[in-house]
């Protein structure tokens, strides 16, 4: 494996060079700023079709057709990232299935998967340590992971901290049906606006896990790890851009981090999770539609006003996609005060919405090629912070991408 701060290092480099390449947003503006410098990769990207643009991005694997410079960028990146991203050792689980209790099966296939790894690196503290040591589930929601991994070692006590209180009582009771009540204790605490009451429960005989923990919080987990100085801590990140709410940018926790300069707002930190990798044929189509419709409702407004900036619209509730084009551009714009045509024609603006939304699709293929390049430096820049400050760190995959496309992990534990 290359070593880990080296190829940390390399990674920013080649992610930093290329930021006129991921930056621009297509569907934002079409007209890339990379279009002059890059005009073979532009023509042969807009002549794509829809199902062309479907299997490309659904599996961002650049075909033999592409021009050659965007079939080099594509083997650059990938030869840089696949090193810092191996699969992480694991145990063999044997889970009761009374465990498995009204869990949906991938959500399932990932908690085992993170549990395996988490057993593993429980064998190894075990060993340097003759005292009992006791799981941390992060942000546990009904406490799936730390009920599976204190099943699979029967001595070991897990702390569930959980916001909700309606998960947290949820939790108890599956615990109790698991025969797991005497040694799970479930604790509702909000770890960004309590983190004195959520870093209590942390000390050095516990191992703090997190699956999916989104942003802030995985980024407060690894902190409060080092603070109390945690055996060990296993974490799986997800929604980069989900900041505290005092923060405007990603803030590198390792020093290599912070000098390269990277500046990573919540636009940018949503790159890494812009896929479908598992969406449904009928959430596909809906987003397809939707994206079409924003993109025709923009040239409506940049016909009736002139302006041709891209007017952000929010979340949308469904019910104004569900009623026909005309319904949906009429609704919008009163909800925004935004202005329309005195006159307009439904069929050639969605039309008009359809092409463009291709368009933008076809050109935001050169971007998606950055999303997991992206999404492994942000989750080495913490491994890196975590060598930094004495701990052995690892990064690497727990799963196989179509049970979840999230499925890098940190794996972290201290080398005295």
């Amino acid at each position: 494996m290359v070593e880990l701060t080296e190829g940390f290092e390399v990674l920013g480099r080649l992610i930093h060079r290329d930021q006129h390449l991921w930056r621009p947003r297509p569907f934002m503006d079409p007209n890339v700023a990379w279009r002059a410098a890059l005009p073979e990769v532009y023509a042969w990207l807009m002549g794509l079709s829809y199902e062309a643009i479907d299997g490309l991005d659904r599996h961002l694997s650049i075909p033999a057709t592409a021009p050659p410079r965007l079939r080099r960028l594509a083997e650059e990146l990938e030869a840089v990232t696949r090193p810092l991203r191996a699969p992480l050792a694991r145990i063999e689980l044997r889970p009761d299935r009374r465990l498995l209790w009204k869990v949906p099966g991938r959500k399932w296939s990932q908690i085992e998967a993170l549990a395996s790894v988490a057993g593993e690196v429980l064998q190894r503290v075990g060993r340097r340590s003759p005292e009992p040591v006791r799981i941390v589930d992060w942000c546990a929601g009904k406490g799936h992971l730390g009920r599976l991994i204190a099943h699979s070692h029967p001595a070991t006590r897990v702390t569930h901290l959980e916001r909700q209180l309606s998960l947290c009582e949820t939790g108890a009771r599956l615990a109790e049906r698991a025969g797991r009540a005497d040694t799970s204790v479930f604790v509702p605490v909000d770890v960004l606006t309590q983190p004195d009451k959520a870093s209590a429960v942390l000390g050095p005989q516990t191992v703090a896990v997190g699956l999916h923990a989104c942003g802030a919080l995985s980024t407060r987990l690894v902190a409060a790890a080092v603070e109390r100085e945690v055996p060990a801590v296993i974490v799986s990140t997800c929604c980069y851009h989900k900041l505290a709410a005092d923060q405007d940018v990603y803030l590198p926790y390792s020093g290599p981090g912070r000098q390269l300069g990277l500046e990573l707002d919540r636009g940018a930190l949503r790159l890494p999770t812009a896929d479908e990798v598992n969406a449904g044929a009928a959430r596909r189509r809906r987003r397809r539609r939707e994206l079409a419709w924003r993109q025709g409702f923009q040239l409506l407004v940049a016909e009736a006003t002139g302006d041709e900036r891209y007017h952000p619209l929010g979340a949308l509730p469904r019910r104004h996609l569900g009623k026909g084009f005309e319904h949906f551009c009429r609704h919008v714009a009163a909800a925004l005060s935004l202005q329309l045509p005195a006159r307009w024609s439904p069929e050639k603006a969605e039309a008009a919405g359809w092409e463009r939304s291709r368009a933008a699709r076809a050109l935001a293929l050169l971007r998606g090629l950055y999303r997991r390049p992206l999404e492994t430096w942000l989750i080495c820049d913490r491994a890196v912070g975590l060598l930094e400050r004495g701990y052995r760190a690892t990064v690497g995959v727990f799963c196989e991408p179509g049970i979840t496309p999230r499925n890098l992990a940190l794996v972290a534990c201290r080398s005295d």
